[in-house]
């Protein structure tokens, strides 16, 4: 079992303060059983290459730095379209891997703290520690993992194995907090840097793998949005004032790890009964339908904010 799905299991039998309603996730799947189709990776706000280094590179690099998409208002214009968050990082960062026209992890070293604010922007949120994050990474992939295709092809197109050296072996993508002692395992970026993988190589060579189906959700702050407003996730009183007061939930508090886990185990239980109904769709895909879907609702109950480099 995925250490994410064993540990965070403890947690939802331990809850507090966040409880799962299993008979709204039924309502749910079958709404979403006549609506949902397995989504597509969005190639087309992505960095794309044939060298395969370099794009694994891009995708490392995508990985270690998608987290925190607040407080400011962070946007991106790409083909007369507006991009927000994630995909306004995907977009900035595949234009400075467009301009290094020769591949060449160097010309990513040298990049000063003005020129990462220049691909970025100022208004980019926690600039300055996704640029320390960004040049101790580039760092490490130089001088420890020059060819990244070698570091995936280890794991023998198996995602198990895989996510644990990425979470084991690549700094900031060790996403682990404690409830009641215990370790809990979350991996949020480790476990998208594998979707990204298969997504970014057409499930092909290095993008197969042979056990898509031991990946989760990646547990963020929009998915309990969503899950929230179709009253999946429903949350203690004193709780749910926090998150409409936008107070701060302490990253690795008992309230932060709890409003995770049990969007974890209410996205397994969701693909569960989708599969059941005889839509086989896999957690990461459920994922990204419902993350869509959240970033365009407008609810009555807003994100909670955690400040992290976990998600």
């Amino acid at each position: 079992m995925n250490p994410v799905l064993k540990s965070t299991l403890f947690v939802v039998k331990n809850s507090k303060k966040v409880k799962i309603d299993k008979e709204n996730i039924k309502l749910l799947s079958k709404k979403l059983l006549k609506i949902l189709k397995s989504p597509k990776w969005p190639a087309e706000v992505h960095f794309q290459s044939k060298n395969a280094d370099y794009l694994l590179t891009y995708l490392i690099i995508l990985g270690a730095l998608n987290f925190c998409f607040w407080p400011n208002k962070w946007q991106t214009k790409y083909k007369n379209k507006i991009y927000s968050d994630y995909f306004s990082l995907s977009l900035r960062l595949k234009r400075m891997f467009e301009e290094n026209k020769n591949n060449d992890l160097n010309y990513l070293r040298k990049i000063s703290f003005s020129g990462f604010e220049k691909f970025l922007g100022k208004n980019c949120p926690l600039l300055e520690k996704r640029y320390e994050i960004f040049k101790s990474l580039i760092e490490i992939l130089i001088k420890k993992y020059p060819q990244p295709t070698k570091f995936v092809l280890s794991a023998n197109h198996s995602a198990k194995t895989l996510l644990e050296k990425i979470y084991r072996e690549l700094p900031y993508f060790d996403d682990i907090s404690f409830y009641k002692t215990r370790k809990i395992y979350f991996l949020k970026k480790a476990q998208i840097l594998i979707a990204d993988i298969y997504g970014a190589f057409k499930g092909k060579d290095i993008g197969y793998f042979k056990d898509l189906n031991y990946l989760t959700c990646f547990p963020d702050y929009l998915l309990p949005k969503i899950l929230t407003h179709y009253e999946i996730l429903k949350y203690s009183k004193d709780l749910e004032e926090k998150i409409k007061n936008k107070k701060l939930i302490p990253a690795g508090s008992s309230e932060e790890v709890e409003i995770r886990a049990n969007t974890v185990w209410a996205i397994e239980i969701l693909k569960n009964y989708l599969n059941k109904l005889g839509l086989k769709i896999r957690s990461f895909e459920l994922d990204w339908y419902l993350w869509n879907k959240a970033e365009r609702l407008k609810s009555k109950l807003p994100h909670h904010l955690t400040k992290t480099i976990y998600y």
